[in-house]
């Protein structure tokens, strides 16, 4: 996909944490990087959180949600309302929480590209292991650590565990 028919599309960073962080830092940096590149870039975040302070202060375009939980159906609900309005070709999850909500949701209102971001070495959980294989396309790492915990989480499950890129992603 070249820069003119991606400008026409949007992409979504979805992050949920509440405090501030290098996960929301990565997030607030990209989203940055690709309004300035041309790219419509929007981030879907938690209400009051430092990510939407943050946002705002900078004049991203940022929808936020209260509390987002996965067994709350008002959740739910709205990210399906944000997605259908958006149609964004490109999601950017966060990390488990926003894979659990988001991904299945993204998947059936026909986003393109599901891209799980993970920049904690820490193994996923067989819970989460099985919305990566069932909705997520993409895995994106922050480095060989990372990279090392996923694919010992995933060797069971035929996934790839991702491409490594330090701090960005590859427009």
């Amino acid at each position: 996909m070249n820069t003119t028919e991606t400008a026409q599309q949007s992409i979504l960073f979805i992050n949920f944490s509440q405090g501030w962080g290098g996960g929301e830092n990565w997030h607030l940096l990209n989203c940055m990087q690709m309004i300035a590149k041309g790219l419509n870039a929007i981030l879907l975040v938690t209400r009051n959180s430092k990510l939407e302070q943050k946002a705002r202060a900078q004049n991203i375009r940022v929808y936020s949600i209260d509390k987002p939980s996965l067994w709350n159906p008002a959740t739910l609900l709205m990210v399906n309302k944000i997605l259908k309005e958006l149609k964004p070709s490109v999601v950017i999850l966060n990390g488990t929480k926003e894979l659990k909500i988001c991904s299945r949701i993204a998947k059936s209102t026909g986003v393109q590209k599901v891209i799980f971001r993970r920049g904690i070495q820490k193994c996923v959980s067989k819970s989460s292991t099985k919305y990566l294989k069932k909705y997520v396309t993409d895995v994106v790492l922050n480095s060989q650590a990372t990279y090392i915990a996923m694919r010992n989480s995933l060797k069971c499950s035929g996934l790839y565990p991702g491409v490594i890129i330090h701090n960005g992603i590859i427009i």
